[in-house]
Order: C-alpha cells, then sequence, then structure tokens
C-alpha cells in the first residue's frame, strides 16, 4: 500500500481483513461494532474487546460540527459516538478523528480511558496532502499522512509514547491545528505505548465512493 514514495504501509498493515462493504457501511453497523449489538452481522465482524483490550477507532471522512457523513446519505452525530463509547469494554481507547472541524465529534466523551487525537478545532476544516497524478484526485489528507508516516516509521516492539507521537504531528505541516484530548486517562501521554499496529486485528469498512475513507476499529493486545 504505497500512499506516497516517503511511506510505505505494506510491511505495517497487509494483509488486512475487510469486513464491511459497499451498502453494510452506515451509521448503524458502525455503533453495532464498538457496542457489540446484533447489528453486526457474524462473529468475525464483532471485535473481541475485553476489560484489558487496548482499542484502536479512527474515523476519516466527511464532517462538520459534530458529525461525521456516512454514505453522504447519514450522519453519526457527537452524542451518539459518546453514547456508544460509554456501553464498551476496554483498557483504554485511542479515537482518531480526521475530518473538518474534527475536534467536535469527540467533544461529549466522558468514558474513563479514552485519549482522543483530532485533525482540526471546531471552525477549522483539515485538508488533503498530494493529488494522485494517475487518478486525478487527492488520495490521502494531511493529518492521516503524518500519522501514517510516524506509525510506519517505528520498530515491531518500538516503545514510542503518544506523547511523542503528539509532539511529532504538532509539527507537521497539517494547515490546520493538532488537537489532543487526555483529561480522561489516569495515565501520562508519556506513559503510554502508540498503538502497535502491526499486531493488531483491524475491522475496516471501505466506503463504495472513496476508496481511501476507511472507518477502522483495532483490537491490540493488552501493553
Amino acid at each position: 500500500m504505497a500512499l506516497h514514495r516517503d511511506i510505505d504501509l505494506q510491511p505495517a498493515l497487509l494483509p488486512i481483513p475487510v469486513d464491511y462493504r459497499g451498502e453494510q457501511v452506515n451509521v448503524e453497523s458502525f455503533l453495532s461494532v464498538l457496542t457489540g449489538a446484533p447489528v453486526a452481522l457474524t462473529m468475525s465482524q464483532r471485535p473481541a474487546a475485553q476489560h484489558d483490550s487496548n482499542v484502536l477507532v479512527y474515523l476519516t471522512g466527511h464532517g462538520g460540527n459534530g458529525f461525521l457523513k456516512f454514505q453522504d446519505r447519514e450522519e453519526l452525530t457527537a452524542g451518539q459516538l459518546a453514547g456508544a463509547v460509554a456501553t464498551m469494554r476496554f483498557r483504554r481507547l485511542l479515537l482518531a478523528v480526521d475530518t473538518c472541524q474534527a475536534a467536535s465529534l469527540p467533544a461529549a466523551l466522558a468514558t474513563p480511558g479514552v485519549v482522543v487525537m483530532a485533525s482540526s478545532l471546531v471552525g477549522e476544516d483539515s485538508f488533503s496532502h498530494h493529488m494522485d497524478g494517475d487518478i486525478g484526485v487527492p488520495v490521502i489528507d494531511r493529518f492521516t499522512f503524518h500519522l501514517a508516516r510516524f506509525l510506519a516509521g517505528l520498530a515491531p516492539r518500538s516503545n514510542a509514547t503518544l506523547q511523542q507521537l503528539a509532539d511529532f504531528m504538532r509539527h507537521q505541516a497539517l494547515a490546520s491545528t493538532f488537537y489532543m484530548r487526555s483529561d480522561l486517562l489516569s495515565e501520562r501521554l508519556e506513559e503510554l505505548r502508540a498503538p502497535p499496529i502491526r499486531r493488531a486485528r483491524m475491522l475496516l469498512a471501505q466506503m463504495p465512493w472513496a476508496a481511501t475513507t476507511l472507518r477502522v476499529i483495532a483490537i491490540c493486545p493488552r501493553s
């Protein structure tokens, strides 16, 4: 998966099972993955999160003040996201949001153990990184590009922390303001490892109208 000449994610992320596609990708199915509700189609589509799990939820797409669009027909709201997260079982949850006004989506979260990264503040847009010359459209946003660059550069057993990740992101040319929220954690960011993507079991939902738009949930071993 070559997103750019400087980043090759193939050793880190492939092969990845894609559990939701096309019309299966909607607000109801996304919330069911978080909560374990019966609408999840098969057992493989339900993340096996336990009370000692570290969970990564990555959201990217078109959004605005307090919402994220699905299929250009419906919206996930900040209240819906907060309600679903409140029912989840996890040790820690890292929520990454890459949309316009991204910091507004997790604003209602109040569940202990959650840490948030977002690509922009309320009132700000988020921007694409570069145009693909073959297909003529941008293939990745700046926030996702630089986050991928950081994670792809980690050694398999890296001790890089979330504080180092946050410091790295704050120095990148996002054209928006990087946002980090950690008030729901009992630990400090320098005490927590950056997400070990290489060992994660990922559930991806790929949008049919934007091949690079993914909804990612990763269940990681305790660390």
